[in-house]
């Protein structure tokens, strides 16, 4: 069996400091990771189940704040949906309905992502994941 993620991390290179992530398969959503013999696949957990061969990683981004050290990591799984983790987290949390991430806006100790969601119309969407 292969385990390319199996631990899953970044390192800050301001610090050297190594920040573990949540296992890639704890998500909560609709899309799940699942490891496979052949490496990985994604189901979809809506009526109309889909499972797609392997992860497509797109439009990763990840943030730290120098002074508080709290930093948020983000990605999108094919264009299904973007996933984040923040400091503390034990799980990937679901963006649903969105496909890459653009950007991300720490203020006033707030996570502010701005994501795009592949429509017709080129929509934004910004999501506050501050939990207030």
């Amino acid at each position: 069996m292969r385990y390319p993620l199996r631990s899953l991390y970044v390192v800050n290179l301001s610090t050297n400091e190594r920040i573990d992530l949540p296992s890639v398969e704890s998500q909560v959503g609709m899309v799940k990771v699942e490891r496979t013999l052949d490496g990985y696949e994604l189901r979809t957990t809506s009526p109309n189940e889909k499972v797609y061969k392997g992860i497509s990683i797109r439009t990763p981004v990840f943030w730290i704040d120098e002074r508080t050290n709290d930093y948020v990591v983000l990605w999108g799984l094919r264009d299904l949906c973007v996933v984040y983790s923040k400091k503390r987290d034990t799980v990937w949390t679901q963006l649903p309905k969105t496909a890459g991430c653009v950007d991300v806006v720490y203020k006033e100790s707030k996570f502010i992502v701005i994501v795009y969601f592949l429509s017709v119309s080129g929509c934004f969407l910004i999501f506050d994941l501050s939990g207030e």
